[in-house]
């Protein structure tokens, strides 16, 4: 149509070159993003937005931090890990010895600084048993069973180890139940006056650098006479108001210098079995304490039911900071129980040797199919059920079926 007389006609070439241009009309992007996989400019509705506040189109380019749960570019993430950059120079470190990605809360660090995981470093440091310093393996000098450095190892006589004279106790067990002897060690946070009464006693009391008292340690000790002595130690204890904390704990030594390589497998099985139960019996923040372990601590079996079946003999560990300590049967002919936390009461002291030397003594001649039966996969009150037919002891089986959680007539 012709602009000027609106009539239908056609137009010159120069007055088709004189129109105005028409001009696309632009999108709008307010609101938009621009994609980090592609570059293109997307409606955030359909992207996926990461920590960072990027977005991407294609969701199979993210993945989720395990330490803060948040969506990460999967370049983020390491080669042994799935953190994001930001979470692994914050809260993490690499092992020394393996390079595998460990929590800092978890590393070990030896005295130059450097960082390991649990593993690394248990299966390549012990400490001195004479000045208690970091030792490599490697460097060490073995006496009896037992680690020292160059400066502390006694000399090799290559005879046999002399029974200790502080063995003590008449054959009299009415109370405690068992010919087994044993040792007790009680951790303190403040322990004024001490060394005015523990010399008349026949215990000792020595430094532990993880407490801030003096930790106590009996001579061995044997029958009711033994008992006695954890009472009366433990009562006066209480009475010169001693105290302990959360870094405390109580360890008892079960000799098992009678035992062969089988018994003491029969033992570490039964104990595998009820874990659960004597984690039960102590202090909920005592079954994570750092120097007594459960059996599995982050990822790493110290000892279980699979590995005690396939080995020979008790678990051959690396490392003494279990709840049951097994390096004690090389140098001590005892097995460590690491587990209880710290105390003063001599009712708690004294339970905890009952219970432990009568659980011995009942599961050491039993095979491993008779442990399996009677402890494997087992509820907490059936566990309480087994340890009351063990001990023989309604007022021991009530404290802890008490302190377990468990009726006292339950029996399910």
């Amino acid at each position: 149509m012709c602009q000027s007389c609106e009539k239908l006609g056609q137009r010159t070439f120069g007055e088709i070159v004189a129109l105005e241009p028409v001009v696309p009309v632009q999108k709008n992007l307010a609101g938009y993003v621009t994609c980090e996989d592609s570059g293109s400019i997307v409606d955030p509705d359909n992207a996926t937005e990461d920590k960072h506040g990027n977005f991407w189109e294609d969701s199979n380019n993210l993945a989720e931090c395990e330490h803060c749960n948040e969506l990460t570019p999967k370049t983020e993430l390491g080669d042994n890990d799935d953190y994001c950059e930001e979470c692994r120079q914050e809260h993490y470190d690499s092992c020394s010895d393996c390079g595998g990605v460990i929590s800092r809360e978890d590393a070990t660090s030896n005295e130059d600084g450097d960082t390991f995981c649990d593993r690394c470093y248990s299966r390549t440091y012990t400490t001195c048993a004479g000045c208690e310093s970091e030792l490599r393996y490697n460097d060490c000098v073995d006496r009896h069973g037992c680690n020292y450095c160059e400066s502390c190892a006694p000399s090799d006589d290559s005879g046999e180890i002399e029974e200790d004279s502080h063995w003590r106790g008449r054959d009299v067990f009415d109370k405690i139940g068992s010919r087994r002897k044993f040792g007790v060690e009680l951790e303190t946070d403040s322990c004024d006056g001490w060394s005015e009464w523990v010399g008349d006693t026949g215990w000792g009391g020595k430094e532990d650098g993880t407490v801030s008292g003096k930790e106590f340690v009996s001579p061995i000790l044997y029958g009711d006479d033994g008992y006695d002595s954890a009472w009366n130690f433990a009562k006066r204890m209480t009475r010169e108001g001693y105290d302990v904390d959360s870094s405390c704990g109580y360890h008892l030594h079960c000799d098992l210098s009678d035992t062969s390589e089988d018994e003491r497998k029969s033992i570490a099985l039964a104990y595998a079995y009820t874990c659960d139960f004597w984690l039960s019996c102590v202090d909920e923040e005592r079954r994570t304490n750092t120097y007594c372990h459960p059996n599995v601590h982050d990822g790493r079996v110290h000892w279980d039911v699979a590995t005690i079946k396939d080995g020979d003999g008790h678990p051959e560990c690396r490392t003494r900071y279990v709840w049951l300590n097994w390096c004690a049967y090389s140098s001590h002919k005892t097995v460590e129980v690491r587990l209880h936390h710290g105390t003063c009461d001599a009712r708690e002291v004294c339970n905890w040797i009952k219970a432990h030397l009568r659980f011995i003594d009942f599961v050491v001649n039993m095979t491993p199919g008779q442990i399996t039966r009677m402890f494997g996969n087992k509820t907490m009150a059936s566990q309480v059920r087994n340890m009351r037919d063990i001990w023989r002891d309604d007022e021991l089986s009530d404290y802890y079926a008490r302190a377990v959680g468990v009726e006292e007539n339950a029996y399910a």
